[in-house]
């Protein structure tokens, strides 16, 4: 230890000077109930991993504290913001902490002459400067005086990334829970590489002077350096800039959950507030606002956890409180018991009223989609009375409870049969997807129809437990044999060979009692397959999972497409994986049902490589009119429930027969054909016909040639389903159930029509719904420019924003307001953003 090291001592009047600067705009306001953080590292440590919170009155205490613990060997860092009353005082502060903030903190930890230059520049000054250090070069922190308190986490945190850009300081000290070096404490340094370049252990020094107070939405503009690059994020990080939120292919939200968050409060307190003329409770409002929250985020459960939704709680509370304070005025709310900030969010409520009655009602950039046909139920046959009973039991649209029995029909028939098609013969097997909005009983209807399914699979498990207790058994007794024939010294090789031979091959598990995968990934499937049965089903009610999980990332979509479209087809199934080898699995039947959101749908409908591959083609797709806010009979119906326990028992009956298998195969179907009659063959061909007309240039299905090149097969595979569900044991298909099918597929045909024609959008079309789609979600303020949406807007090229800017402006999303100001500054180039429509 040298001389230096030994005299060093924190100054306690230095401490008390910068921490009451530091508290000086708190004291006397609303926020004075707020505490100081003070972190600091354990001695030897360079993380400051602990902390005390202090009130602002105990400030005697809080420079004791930090004296003491710096004369220890701790470095002491104060929260450059002010926490929460409510905050844990004996850990670090978060960002869901932030209360308020009265200085705008950056470090220059390197090249400080050059960093106080341009803070001088830019026409700023820190009211408390702390200098950290001298060797091997001068080291400052700077404290810059805001003109009001912030409250807005997000906003100061903009302002923050936007003046450390602007002035090259340390980028990490960005966002509301940062901290910074308390002055007059003795900077120690520990770290042996810091040591190596020439840093030594010093004394902070504090100087506190008068300085212009800055204001938030002016450094929030600041431009960045030439040649700025921001920190890079860490694995956990978004890609959005501050506030702005990111959804990925299915809709789902998945950077910037904070400030969706925050969207979706302010969306429910205005509600609240118009439906009841009062202010609503912190709980009222988060329990209005989380299951959509929940529903419309994807990734890791740091929000949706026991402890992410007590963080999501407080900060409803925080947003409470700041209504009471009129802080949240400016968008255009107010709080009705206290009345603060109601002149302002009376002019904000006005200024959007008048610009509402100055304007025509926008036009849509894409056509609404005609409402679906009625469900041709009838021609159900001998499934019409499973699915009305569900839809009965249900109020579910019946054409969802349709999709719902035909899926486990198939599952059920398609084991034991294979359809006769025109051109030759196809699996009995169905893909089916159904398009509902959230809160159509989705999973309520797809369970009645899959209670049959279901209970054979807890046969089999019960079947699983005795079969794997006496596989194991007999496991054992072929390894301690094999070992014991492998071991005989006395033996020779022919003699061993000939108990090896007699002892036989060893005895497979059996087979997992599973038929159903409601989350897979095509790699699974695959993966699994030698110890899953032949006939299999993917169901799964939360299809926006599956559209945009694993299996369909761009890097695996093509793989994904064409397994499906395989499986669908019955063709072998190959597995070619490094040190495995290559396996092809044939014979297994796939039947699958995906009810899904329409915010995923569109994704995968609108999707080329799906189109393109033929994917779609093979799924029979409906998206039924909503029933909710007609669901008005609230008892049971006893006549549906025992019609649904009929279909599960029927269901159960079916799996529960052996299935059709190649010799010397336990999971490998051969099933038999089964035939149309002549008449069906008639039936059949004749409406194979009147579609291929049907494709014709101005034909209904123009636009769906895909799906419609494939209707007479689906018809076929249909028809099969229904007959063997009927009589597994039919001699073959009649005239009468061919008929039906050409129905049921001639409504799947019109429904593939009708949403390929609402997904066909020109590109430009498609850009500008997209940048409208932006607007209205992420990007808070009431104008945008040119130069701001090209920033910080979807596309990073000009002329693509431009252009797609122009199509909202003729279209009416737009309302030219060249002069108004974008980002705290008059934009030469800018637009009123258009975000209600008048009924």
């Amino acid at each position: 230890m040298n001389m230096q090291e030994t005299v060093l001592t924190p100054d306690l009047a230095a401490i008390r000077q910068h921490l009451a600067a530091w508290a000086a705009p708190y004291i006397g306001t609303e926020y004075e109930d707020g505490l100081c953080e003070i972190a600091y590292t354990a001695p030897g440590s360079a993380a400051p991993d602990r902390a005390r919170m202090f009130e602002l009155d105990d400030f005697d205490r809080a420079a004791a504290f930090a004296a003491e613990q710096n004369a220890q060997g701790a470095n002491i860092y104060i929260g450059a913001a002010l926490r929460a009353p409510d905050a844990n005082r004996n850990r670090r502060g978060s960002t869901l902490d932030f209360y308020a903030a009265a200085h705008a903190g950056c470090e220059a930890d390197e090249h400080a002459d050059k960093v106080a230059k341009r803070i001088e520049a830019a026409g700023l000054k820190g009211a408390i400067r702390v200098r950290t250090g001298q060797h091997p070069e001068t080291r400052v922190h700077h404290w810059l005086p805001l003109r009001e308190l912030c409250d807005d986490a997000d906003a100061y945190t903009e302002a923050l990334g936007a003046l450390v850009a602007h002035v090259g300081a340390d980028p990490k000290v960005r966002d509301s829970a940062r901290i910074l070096r308390l002055g007059g404490t003795v900077n120690w340094i520990t770290d042996p590489a810091k040591q190596a370049k020439g840093y030594v252990n010093e004394l902070t020094a504090v100087k506190i002077e008068d300085a212009p107070a800055a204001d938030l939405d002016r450094l929030a503009t600041l431009d960045p350096l030439p040649g700025w690059q921001p920190p890079h994020k860490s694995s956990k990080g978004g890609n959005g800039g501050p506030g702005e939120i990111i959804r990925n292919a299915a809709g789902l939200v998945t950077d910037g959950r904070e400030a969706f968050w925050r969207q979706i409060v302010i969306a429910e307190l205005a509600k609240y507030q118009r439906d009841t003329g009062a202010d609503p409770t912190a709980t009222e409002v988060f329990d209005l606002a989380f299951p959509r929250f929940y529903q419309e985020t994807e990734g890791d459960d740091r929000w949706t956890s026991e402890r992410g939704q007590a963080m999501l709680r407080k900060r409803t509370q925080n947003t409470l409180r700041r209504l009471r304070f009129g802080h949240l005025a400016r968008h255009g709310l107010y709080s009705v018991e206290t009345g603060e900030g109601r002149a302002e969010a009376e002019r904000v409520q006005q200024e959007r009223d008048q610009n509402r009655l100055d304007r025509a009602d926008p036009t849509p950039l894409i056509r609404e989609m005609p409402e679906a046909g009625p469900y041709p139920v009838a021609a159900l046959g001998p499934l019409r009375e499973p699915a009305e009973a569900i839809a009965a039991a249900t109020e579910a649209p019946v054409a969802m409870c349709a999709a719902s029995v035909l899926a486990s029909a198939a599952l059920a028939a398609q084991g034991h049969r294979d359809a006769e098609t025109l051109n030759g013969t196809a699996p009995a097997s169905l893909f089916l997807l159904t398009v509902a909005e959230s809160g159509e009983r989705k999973s309520t209807a797809d369970r009645l129809a899959m209670r049959g399914v279901r209970d054979f699979e807890a046969d089999l498990r019960t079947d699983y437990d005795i079969e794997r207790d006496l596989w194991r058994d007999a496991h054992e007794v072929y390894k301690a044999t094999r070992t014991k024939i492998l071991a005989d010294k006395k033996a020779d090789s022919a003699a061993k060979r000939a108990d090896l031979s007699a002892l036989g091959t060893e005895p497979p598990a059996p087979l997992k009692p599973h038929i159903v995968a409601s989350s897979p990934t095509i790699e699974g499937i695959v993966k699994h397959l030698p110890e899953l049965r032949a006939s299999l089903g993917i169901m799964t009610e939360e299809g926006g999972a599956l559209i945009g999980g694993h299996s369909m990332k761009a890097e695996n979509r093509l793989a994904t497409c064409a397994s499906f479209s395989a499986m669908w087809d019955g063709s072998p199934l190959d597995r070619w994986r490094a040190g495995d080898g290559v396996e092809s699995y044939t014979g297994r039947r796939f039947s699958a049902h995906i009810l899904v959101q329409p915010v995923a749908a569109e994704a995968l409908l609108s999707d080329p490589m799906a189109n393109g591959q033929g994917l779609l083609a093979r799924f029979l797709t409906c998206r039924p009119a909503s029933r909710i806010g007609t669901r008005l009979r609230m008892e049971k119906d006893a006549a549906a429930e025992a019609e649904i326990s009929r279909f599960a028992a029927r269901i159960r009956s079916l799996l529960s027969r052996p299935l059709p298998l190649k010799d010397d195969t336990r999971s490998e179907l051969a099933p038999p054909v089964l035939p149309l009659s002549q008449e069906a063959r008639e039936v059949l061909t004749a409406f194979a016909r009147d579609v291929e007309k049907a494709q014709a240039a101005g034909g209904p299905f123009e636009d769906a040639r895909a799906f419609a090149s494939k209707t007479a097969e689906h018809a076929a595979r249909l028809a099969a389903v229904l007959t063997v569900y009927a009589d597994p044991d039919a001699p073959e298909v009649s005239g009468e159930m061919i008929a039906g099918a050409t129905e049921i597929a001639t409504f799947y045909a019109n429904e593939a029509a009708r949403l390929a024609d609402a997904a066909i959008v020109p590109p430009e079309v498609a850009d500008a719904e997209r940048m409208r789609l932006w607007l209205l979600g992420s990007w808070g303020e009431p104008c945008i420019s040119a130069r701001s949406a090209a920033q910080r807007g979807p596309f990073k090229i000009t002329d693509r924003t431009r252009k797609a800017l122009k199509r909202l402006q003729d279209h009416g999303w737009l309302v030219e307001a060249n002069g108004a100001k974008v980002e705290g500054k008059p934009r030469r180039e800018a637009w009123w953003i258009v975000r209600e429509v008048q009924s």
